[in-house]
């Protein structure tokens, strides 16, 4: 029984490149302890980091168990999330374990760029709508002040 696991491998992006320079942070995805194969029980972990290298390759050492994990290069840099399901053995390498969750790779200025964007087309609405209820409120007047004529006798 392993009471933890040594992955090694490279971290590749969903696009399949090396995902260099990236802080790699992951978490149990449940707090409750793990009975391995052996029936030994190993206790969650708390939160681990590591940061690959310039190439993507990344070691880690974990108790088995399944992890939900986000690897991000330099200060609002691309970023994905992953999950990683941990074998009970003492070495693995990473590529067999590590499961995708993300299906595009954005950066920060990306995704602000889309909300951006959205925001424009919520504001364009709410601009034409206002003009509408200008245009149909000015018309009311029109009609209100042409009755008020026709009542007066003008």
């Amino acid at each position: 029984m392993a009471e933890t696991c040594t992955l090694t491998g490279i971290l590749l992006d969903p696009a399949g490149a090396g995902f260099g320079g990236a802080k790699v942070i992951l978490q149990p995805t449940s707090r409750q302890p793990v009975v391995t194969a052996a029936g030994d029980i190993v206790a969650p972990v708390v939160p681990a980091a590591a940061v690959t290298d310039e190439d993507g390759a990344l070691v880690l050492t974990l108790a088995p168990g399944l992890y939900r994990g986000s690897a991000t290069q330099g200060a609002g840099g691309r970023s994905f999330n992953f999950d990683l399901a941990v074998p009970d053995l003492p070495t693995a390498p990473l590529a067999d374990y590590i499961g995708r969750i993300d299906v595009e790779v954005q950066t920060s200025a990306q995704l602000a760029r889309d909300q951006a964007e959205e925001a424009l087309a919520a504001t364009i609405l709410v601009a034409e709508a206002t003009a509408a209820d200008r245009v149909q409120t000015g018309l009311d007047r029109t009609v209100a002040g042409q009755e008020a004529q026709v009542a007066a006798g003008h």
